[in-house]
């Protein structure tokens, strides 16, 4: 560990006060009311030598030429030079109305604005009719991501289909030239005039926008010391006074991230029948001390101080068996004390405000089935099945026993069955599906506002405790996680493997004392910006700042904790594209370490901030990113009716043959096939079957096309992606956003269900077909290109073939077709022996009848003809 370092302060340090006399007595008045008792809000260490501090109110270099006072502890700290940085402020030409709607994103740059701003002026829409915004900005040649916000703030935005918080809009601008946009609230959509040419006409006088200049006045101020602050002075008050304005609190920022502060071992604790040792990292803490509980309610029944070692962790020991016993840590920092639960514990009372000590070994259940025993050969192999483990047996017709219904109890339990039918629900309907994966909804724990509320699990807490509301019996936090543990037993033993969703991009509270993370390490934790207010890029309250070295360990320490301690199998990223590529290389090599086989994927885009890992970032990493390019293609409009290809209206022949393709080849983002999720409906957004309803107002035309999709999708180069219940018909009475909608909503229903066998034996007869042949789970693009061969490409009909010889399948040759279109279409069949093992009703490997000659493909059909 290494030798504690000892604060060297000294009498040589000295205060060196800048003072430059104004020239004129009106830059004396100005002077004085930019500076007088402004400024109230912390100022930043970001470096041993750097401060950033938040000015209040803009200033200019000159206005910076004024006396700046630094002290650490009760000693003064000799200042080298104040600078102003960050953006310069803008006059505003434009008022900030009520209601205003503006554009936030890449595009602002470009206009001379700073990117991501909800209240920017230059991306600021102007009221054409009620309701509907309209911007006439001139652009250069790129690509662009943007999203709508109103009321000048993230409060109120919306992205992709007018979801609000959804996925950033893209733009391509080919070439310098004028872009009219417009924003419809009543009809909801936004329109563009390279995208949408027919529907946005172009204007014969264009009011274009142009940038304002930017002015020299700034909103933050940088001091750089004399001599750099040792790194024992991270716990001491730092104060820092500008001017006339009031001192502020120093909080300690970006400094942490100096490799001095870098830990690589364990934290948390680590339970024996003789001693529990705990282990917290907190550089800035001047003291920290373990608090020990009878039990979740009550009074502290021990104290017990910990010891600061070099790099920031306070270290415990309490003697005796603690298992079951809560505690919290108590830290005094930046002239408070701050009492919190453990970020990195394993269990925790309701509301996560204790941690609970407990002995792991004792959670396990017998057999305890943690792993199968052959691991995945490759993603491709992979059929993923999402489900909550609430939504899937909630219902009193799911056959659950009353108390293990939305439960993990219940998701694990065999045997169920839809009273008064013989239809299979739950784990066993599952597994005779013939998919690989189930992948969860999150279970990490997350806070609602009671115990009875609804939710996805989207708003995680501490992210090593189950959620205890899924377990049978809540209040028994250590029995949650055997029943957690027994759940994936059983869903092991039934051939299955778990991907859990994870959702380390926010945490909820997203800041503040009911924060652990914010206690813990004020400010750390999160992305700010220089004046430091928390970056929303999340859409939901913060941004996990991963370019810090230990919120990167945070979240692969957490990952390793599931993988290893509770079996997961692979693991889905919520917001992937929040994080920085280097971290998700990392955290995939080190999860591919431990299980080669792990499956790793995970969402593109962001919540409204920037996309650090888009499509294509994935390339060579051994993950994969949602393929939201093949949902388009073939779902249509997200949440509108404007149809795609399995509704009849067909798509763009490029892009048909790429997303069956796996996005790999010529104009891909693919390296590999393994990297692109295929699906056309998610969580997220309408159900397929209610997005298909808009689309298709005929009702009896809707099962066709839910199998038309299902079959898009696995026969499809790379990685099927399954939404729970499509094939059953699942309908959320058209809730494009369920996610605290109840369970009358999101249950599955399962008397719903016993209407859609035929189109859910259907999906078991096309899972039976991709696992039977090798050819449409095609390892690399070179394989695909040797092996599949286009002969029909059309807006609304493709057929190719798949040449299987050599790949130790059954047959030699796979012909595909899809029909998207209204009408039957006809392809020929080479000389031989062929037979369908997939037409528009059925699917089985075992076939369905001999063919040869011209074959019909009817409307809205796929199939598969083997040799």
């Amino acid at each position: 560990m290494g030798r504690t370092i000892r604060d060297p302060l000294n009498d040589q340090l000295h205060y060196l006060g800048l003072m430059v006399n104004s020239p004129c007595m009106l830059t004396a008045l100005l002077y004085l009311a930019l500076t007088t008792q402004e400024g109230s809000g912390p100022a930043f260490l970001d470096s041993f030598q750097t401060i950033h501090v938040p000015l209040g109110h803009p200033m200019s270099s000159e206005d910076l030429k004024i006396s700046v006072l630094v002290t650490v502890g009760s000693k003064n700290w000799a200042v080298k030079s104040v600078r102003p940085c960050g953006d310069p402020v803008k006059d505003r030409h434009r008022p900030r109305t009520p209601g205003r709607v503006v554009l936030p994103g890449t595009i602002q740059s470009a206009l001379g604005g700073a990117d991501w701003n909800p209240d920017g002026e230059e991306t600021q829409m102007v009221e054409a009719a009620p309701g509907v915004y309209e911007l006439v900005v001139i652009l250069p040649s790129g690509n662009y991501e943007f999203k709508v916000a109103r009321n000048g703030s993230w409060d109120e935005n919306y992205g992709v289909g007018f979801v609000p918080g959804g996925g950033n809009f893209h733009l391509t601008v080919p070439q310098k030239e004028p872009v009219k946009f417009v924003v419809d609230f009543n009809a909801k959509t936004v329109l563009n005039s390279i995208d949408q040419p027919s529907q946005v006409r172009t204007l014969n006088s264009i009011p274009v926008i142009n940038a304002v200049p930017a002015q020299s006045r700034y909103q933050v101020a940088e001091v750089t010391l004399a001599t750099a602050l040792p790194a024992s002075s991270v716990d001491s008050d730092i104060e820092v006074k500008v001017g006339n304005q009031r001192k502020r609190r120093v909080y300690c920022r970006d400094v942490l991230d100096s490799p001095l502060f870098n830990y690589a071992g364990p934290l948390g604790t680590a339970w024996s029948p003789r001693e529990t040792t705990f282990r917290v990292w907190s550089p800035a803490s001047r003291f920290a001390t373990v608090l020990i509980y009878d039990s979740e309610e009550g009074p502290a029944v021990m104290r017990i101080p910990m010891t600061k070692t070099p790099n920031g962790v306070w270290v415990a020991a309490a003697k005796g068996d603690l298992n079951r016993k809560y505690y919290q840590y108590e830290f005094e920092s930046y002239g408070e004390k701050r009492v919190t639960a453990d970020i990195s514990c394993r269990s925790a009372s309701y509301g996560s405000r204790r941690s609970q000590v407990v002995d792991l070994g004792s959670t396990n259940p017998k057999p305890w089935i943690k792993k199968l025993s052959k691991p995945l050969s490759n993603p491709v192999d992979a059929i993923v099945y999402e489900a909550s483990v609430r939504d899937l047996t909630v219902s009193p017709l799911s056959g659950v026993p009353l108390e293990q219904r939305g439960k993990y109890a219940g998701l694990g339990r065999f045997g169920t069955v839809s009273p008064g039918s013989r239809f299979s629900t739950g784990l066993d309907y599952i597994r005779r599906l013939g998919v690989t994966h189930i992948q969860i909804l999150p279970i990490q724990d997350f806070l609602t506002s009671s115990k009875n509320e609804y939710s996805w699990g989207y708003a995680t807490c501490l992210f090593n405790v189950p959620e205890e509301t899924y377990g049978v019996n809540p209040n028994d936090r250590v029995g949650v996680i055997s029943e957690v543990k027994e759940m994936i037993s059983h869903i092991h033993q039934a051939g299955l493997r778990v991907v859990m969703d994870v959702v380390y991009n926010h945490t909820w509270p997203p800041q503040g004392k009911d924060s652990p993370f914010w206690q813990t390490a004020p400010y750390y934790y999160f992305r700010t910006d220089l004046s430091g207010n928390v970056l929303n890029e999340s859409g939901v309250g913060n941004a996990l700042d991963d370019d810090s070295p230990m919120a990167r360990k945070y979240v692969l320490d957490s990952l390793l904790y599931w993988q290893n301690e509770f079996g997961i199998d692979g693991f889905r990223f919520d917001l992937l594209g929040m994080y920085r590529k280097s971290s998700v290389a990392a955290w995939t090599a080190e999860l591919h370490r431990h299980d080669p086989g792990v499956l790793i994927y995970g969402e593109p885009w962001t919540g409204g901030g920037p996309t650090r890992f888009g499509k294509g970032a994935q390339r060579g990493l051994g993950c994969g990113v949602f393929n939201d390019d093949f949902r388009n293609v073939f779902r249509g409009e997200l949440d509108g009716s404007a149809p795609g290809f399995t509704t009849g209206g067909g798509a763009d022949r490029d892009s048909l043959v790429r997303a069956l393709k796996g996005s790999t080849g010529p104009g891909g983002f693919a390296l590999l096939p393994s990297e692109s999720i295929n699906y056309v409906s998610a969580h997220d957004n309408l159900t397929l079957f209610d997005r298909l309803r808009k689309s298709l107002p005929d009702n009896a035309s809707v099962p066709r096309a839910i199998r038309l999709s299902c079959a898009a999708v696995l026969l499809s180069q790379g990685v099927p992606f399954l939404e729970g219940g499509a094939e059953l018909g699942r309908t959320k009475g058209g809730n494009r956003n369920s996610y605290n909608a109840g369970d009358a909503v999101n249950e599955f229903d399962w008397q719903r269900a016993t209407q859609f066998t035929d189109v859910s034996s259907y999906l078991t007869g096309l899972i039976s077909v991709r696992k039977a042949e090798p050819g449409l789970r095609l390892r690399t693009p070179e394989e695909i290109k040797k092996r599949v061969h286009f002969k029909d490409v059309f807006n609304d009909f493709i057929a190719f073939s798949i040449d299987e010889t050599g790949l130790g399948g059954p047959h030699s040759k796979v012909i595909v077709a899809l029909n998207g279109s209204r009408l039957t279409q006809h392809i020929p069949l080479p000389p031989g022996t062929w037979q369908v093992v997939v037409d528009g009703i059925h699917a089985s490997n075992h076939g369905q009848r001999l063919a040869s000659g011209p074959i019909g493909i009817e409307p809205l059909t796929a199939e598969v003809i083997v040799q």
